[in-house]
């Protein structure tokens, strides 16, 4: 009997290590064969968003009621059904942090995220998320999930980071805010491709592609993001906004 215990135990660890294995490779390839578009999204109407999702519905009202602006709301234009993304920028009444709700849905799933986002004039970036998503490659970005957090408690910690790391945090533009955070992408993706983790698909350097290299360093992120996401498992239980 104890040899059978000990037998199904090694079945079942070699089916989970099969598995894993079998998941990394479909987002490495995933990773590889991804188009990242950079200007894909036109200007919408803003019930586009709040009718997306009750998340989005209600991440909005917290971000009135919190005092942030609406810089308007854009929806992503790729002509296909299965991009069908929403965004929505806000600034915070200091004027220094972006609030980017993201609604809609991609291949049917649907999307359910708030970032909030300080920049500096060199081009880094502070960024303070409800939820993990894919890891950022090119060393400008310094991301901290505070899982399922309400807009309130996201927008504290994101006010706490700029105070305890010092960062120097540059007034967001109000005007063409798309725009400008199209630009950005643009300089993060030439990063990507300095360090050899990306190359462009097209002459304008709008449309990119991870190399082998990249795909690979994302997919040694995603598991490094995974033991990270372990730490917050009692905030897996938290209600996100819109909840019943």
């Amino acid at each position: 009997m104890p040899h059978l215990v000990i037998i199904i135990g090694i079945i079942l660890a070699a089916s989970f290590v099969v598995v894993m294995a079998g998941l990394i490779i479909i987002f490495f390839f995933t990773c590889l064969l991804e188009k990242r578009h950079i200007k894909q999204f036109v200007p919408c109407d803003p019930s586009l968003l709040t009718t997306s999702s009750f998340y989005c519905s209600a991440v909005t009202q917290q971000a009135a009621a919190l005092g942030f602006t609406d810089l308007g709301t854009f929806a992503q234009d790729r002509g296909s059904r299965v991009y069908s993304a929403v965004i929505g920028y806000w600034v915070a009444p200091e004027g220094t942090i972006l609030a980017v709700i993201a609604g809609g849905k991609t291949a049917k799933v649907p999307i359910k995220i708030t970032n909030l986002i300080s920049w500096s004039s060199d081009g880094r970036q502070l960024m303070t998320s409800d939820k993990f998503v894919a890891p950022y490659l090119s060393g400008l970005t310094d991301k901290e999930v505070v899982l399922n957090a309400h807009l309130p408690e996201l927008y504290g910690r994101h006010r706490q980071r700029l105070v305890s790391t010092g960062f120097e945090a540059q007034i967001i533009p109000r005007e063409n805010i798309c725009a400008v955070r199209e630009n950005m992408e643009m300089a993060t993706y030439s990063r990507l491709q300095q360090m050899g983790l990306a190359r462009p698909v097209n002459p304008e350097g709008t449309i990119w592609n991870l190399t082998v290299k990249g795909a690979w360093q994302m997919c040694n992120a995603l598991i490094k993001q995974m033991g990270e996401r372990d730490k917050q498992r009692e905030r897996t239980r938290l209600k996100r906004p819109g909840d019943a």
